[in-house]
């Protein structure tokens, strides 16, 4: 809630309008956006019924966008060791890969065509966009 007062405060006077909801439920019609973009939840939306939800507010034609910010840490030889037992521990615990990397195959499951995947490596982190259209 706070969050919204202060963004509401920041952008006042523009034509920007900010609503608290759920991902899985969101208050919006069918194809209300021409563009829905997600940034780094990807592993917090449930599969089916997150990511429908996504796909049944874009408009027709339109587009998904999905920008995750992927970890490289396990892959650092010294950084690796120490973090995997973190990482397989969460796992266990939250009943979710919280290093699964979104695949375009899933993204045209979901109904998207023309789906691209792109990958910038740094030496730390990928940056992975994938992007499809809804048609």
């Amino acid at each position: 809630r706070q969050m919204l007062l202060e963004a509401r405060a920041k952008r006042k006077g523009e034509p920007i309008d900010f609503v608290q909801g759920d991902a899985e439920h969101m208050p919006f019609k069918d194809g209300a956006f021409d563009l829905t973009m997600n940034s780094c939840a990807y592993h917090l939306l449930s599969p089916h019924r997150g990511w429908p939800e996504i796909y049944r507010v874009t408009r027709r034609p339109g587009q998904v966008v999905d920008i995750d910010i992927i970890s490289r840490f396990l892959e650092n030889p010294l950084i690796g060791p120490l973090l995997r037992p973190c990482v397989i521990y969460n796992s266990i615990r939250s009943k979710r890969l919280p290093l699964e990397i979104p695949q375009a195959s899933f993204f045209s499951q979901l109904g998207l065509r023309d789906v691209r995947e792109v990958q910038i490596k740094e030496p730390l982190v990928a940056i992975q966009i994938v992007v499809g259209e809804k048609t």
